[in-house]
C-alpha cells in the first residue's frame, strides 16, 4: 500500500518553519513602522526649532532700526541666557508699538525659550547667547552694549517625543546675526 501524503511530523515541522518566518517578517515590519514613527517625530520638531530659529534671528537682526529722530541703543540687555532689543519699526520715533521691544530669556526649569514672557519654543535643552564686540573680543556679558557687532545664538532641543527606546533626541541649532542698524 502506498500513501501519497505527509506525515504529521512533516506537516508540524511545515507549520512551525513557516511560524518562524512569519514571526521575523512581523518584527521586521513593526521596527520599521516604529523607527518611521519616531523620525516623523523628530523632523517635526526640528522643523518647528528651525522655523522658529529663523524668526528670532530675523528679529534680532532688526535691533536698532529707527527712524529720523529716533535715539535708543538696539541692545538693552544683553546676557548669556537672555537679550532685550529694540526697533521702531514704523518708524513713528517711539519703540512702543508692536514687535518693537522684544526680550528672548531661557528658563532651564521649564526648558522654554520665552518671547516677551510667554513660550516661544519649547523643549530646549540649552540656550546662550555670545556677543562679538567692535574690537573683535568675545563676551557672553558684555558691558558695552553699543560696542556688539554679531549675535551668536546657540539652541540645543530635544525631540518632543522620546523614541521606542525611552530617549529623546537632542539637536543643536547655532546663528551668527549681523544686526544691521548698530555700529553704522
Amino acid at each position: 500500500m502506498k500513501n501519497s501524503g505527509f506525515t504529521l511530523i512533516e506537516v508540524v515541522t511545515t507549520m512551525l518553519i513557516a511560524s518562524i518566518l512569519l514571526a521575523g517578517i512581523y518584527v521586521m515590519v513593526w521596527n520599521q513602522q516604529r523607527a518611521y514613527s519616531d523620525q516623523g517625530k523628530v523632523v517635526e520638531s526640528l522643523r518647528n526649532a528651525r522655523i522658529t530659529l529663523n524668526y528670532m534671528t530675523k528679529e534680532l537682526r532688526m535691533a536698532g532700526f529707527k527712524g529720523p529722530g529716533s535715539s535708543f541703543t538696539g541692545v538693552q540687555v544683553a546676557q548669556k541666557t537672555s537679550i532685550r532689543v529694540l526697533d521702531d519699526r514704523d518708524q513713528n520715533g517711539s519703540t512702543s508699538g508692536a514687535f518693537e521691544d522684544i526680550t528672548y530669556a531661557y528658563d532651564p526649569d521649564t526648558m522654554k525659550l520665552l518671547k516677551n514672557g510667554k513660550a516661544f519654543m519649547n523643549e530646549v535643552t540649552d540656550f546662550s547667547l555670545n556677543y562679538t564686540m567692535a574690537d573683535g573680543t568675545q563676551t557672553n556679558n558684555p558691558t558695552d552694549l553699543t560696542a556688539i557687532r554679531k549675535i551668536s545664538v546657540a539652541v540645543a532641543i530635544r525631540s518632543k517625543d522620546a523614541n521606542f527606546k525611552g530617549q529623546h533626541k537632542i539637536t543643536t541649532f547655532t546663528s551668527d546675526i549681523v544686526p544691521r542698524n548698530m555700529g553704522v
